[in-house]
């Protein structure tokens, strides 16, 4: 037996318990998320199951400063006065159809009224040639905004690789972060947290399984004060959308 994760593994007995959280794996939606009645059992944590080193965030913190000077915006591409919304998931956790919302969100921000100039941080590494990444994704986006491919690509921006320390300097950038639906931000929600960006999610019974709810763990529990439901919309659909013009116009 042993410790194992928040998720049914199969009832194959390998495990005696998972740590897990009310919010990720509440009890009433076990078998929606494929609990077979033979499971390890969960043993609930207060506020979340995800657990992040305070120190280790401290000591990245403190090797870059110690090492490189602060970036500005215009370092990664990035507009000063924009509102910039970031996803720095990897690609593989981007549903096609969650790109399009976000750049829908993007164009009812810079076309709306008031107008507010709004830009979107994805993490894409590799070069923007041939059938890349990059490229898909701003012909994708082209198709939604009004300015078509010259309006993609100033209101797209992407982030490549860059060491742990690097990373988490750059994210104080953004504005605000837009989770993944189906495979939510994990450590990548506690690196938000330390940043100081909120996390725009969302938690309903239609996701049940403890990947799509993590994001909302995450952020109830570091921001445990009256303002912190306000991140987590109540679906994926139209409120998660709301939910972040809301806050991108909120500020």
């Amino acid at each position: 037996g042993g410790l194992g994760p928040p998720a049914p593994m199969g009832g194959t007995g390998r495990y005696d318990y998972a740590g897990a959280d009310a919010v990720g794996a509440p009890a009433r939606l076990r078998a929606a998320a494929g609990w077979a009645p033979d499971e390890h059992r969960a043993v609930l944590v207060p506020h979340t199951y995800q657990v992040g080193d305070a120190e280790a965030y401290k000591r990245h913190e403190l090797s870059y400063k110690e090492a490189r000077e602060p970036t500005s915006r215009k370092d990664h591409g990035l507009r000063e006065d924009a509102v910039v919304l970031a996803c720095m998931n990897r690609p593989h956790k981007v549903a096609g159809t969650s790109f399009d919302a976000w750049v829908k969100i993007v164009k009812q921000l810079a076309h709306g009224s008031p107008s507010i100039d709004a830009q979107l941080w994805l993490y894409a590494p590799g070069s923007d040639s041939g059938n890349s990444l990059r490229t898909r994704a701003v012909a994708r986006a082209a198709r939604i905004l009004p300015g078509g491919e010259e309006e993609a690509r100033d209101r797209l921006v992407f982030a490549g690789r860059e060491d742990r320390p690097a990373h988490l300097e750059r994210l104080r950038h953004a504005d605000l972060a837009l989770d993944t639906r189906a495979y939510n931000s994990h450590t990548l929600a506690a690196d938000y947290a330390w940043a100081g960006v909120p996390l725009c999610t969302a938690l309903c019974d239609a996701e049940p399984r403890w990947a799509s709810r993590v994001g909302a763990s995450v952020t109830l529990a570091a921001a445990r004060h009256e303002g912190a439901r306000g991140l987590v919309a109540d679906d994926w659909d139209g409120a998660f959308a709301a939910n972040a013009l809301r806050l991108a116009r909120d500020g």
